[in-house]
């Protein structure tokens, strides 16, 4: 069965797969993390920054092109499915985890995550040049960081990947999406937030 979600773990998954993935990051298993421009401080430069934001931008783009908008018949059947259930007991009942573990579902919360990955994306690509304008880019860099390392968001796009609606190729990799971009998210945080923290960012 695809994707049920057994929400009293997904912390505890969370917090155990980033420390996998921090490792991971670390070690370069099968290289996937490699092919990112920040690896070896690319990053520190704002041009280069940009080109990496545009890159990932086009990629998500084709992502949420293969990401149908649900219908209203499907939004209700997931409000009274899913909403009201958990409203009324208080819990998640098995008839809302069954319809948690649904193509509906999944649209549900990738769709519009796509699209906030696409707006800072957007932002960081199109951000003024110049100091004074570092403090939004960086602004902008630390909510694409977090959206990276949403948990629910990739297991959402692992089921659609099992269930045939979206393509294998996502971004660049072909498999274990949440920790390459969880290793990407620690790039982000280590080669441009920090520095710029430090005061040691280049623009």
């Amino acid at each position: 069965m695809l994707g049920i979600r057994k929400a009293p773990c997904l912390l505890a998954m969370s917090f155990l797969t980033f420390a996998i993935c921090a490792y991971a990051h670390k070690a370069r298993i099968g290289g996937e993390l490699d092919d990112v421009e920040g690896h070896d401080g690319y990053w520190r430069d704002k041009k280069s920054r940009q080109r990496q934001a545009e890159k990932w931008r086009e990629e998500f783009k084709k992502l949420d092109a293969q990401l149908a908008t649900l219908s209203p018949e499907e939004e209700h059947w997931l409000k009274v499915e899913i909403d009201d259930q958990i409203a009324s007991s208080g819990t998640y009942t098995k008839r809302a985890l069954d319809a948690m573990d649904s193509r509906e579902y999944d649209l549900r919360v990738s769709k519009p995550h796509v699209a906030l990955i696409i707006c800072a994306l957007n932002n960081i690509a199109t951000c003024s040049l110049g100091a004074r304008y570092q403090k939004d880019e960086i602004k902008y860099w630390t909510e694409l960081a977090c959206l990276f390392m949403d948990f629910e968001f990739w297991q959402s796009v692992d089921d659609l990947v099992s269930r045939n609606i979206v393509q294998k190729a996502i971004n660049g990799v072909t498999a274990n999406y949440y920790t390459n971009h969880v290793g990407w998210a620690q790039q982000i945080l280590n080669e441009i937030v920090i520095r710029y923290l430090r005061g040691h960012l280049v623009e």
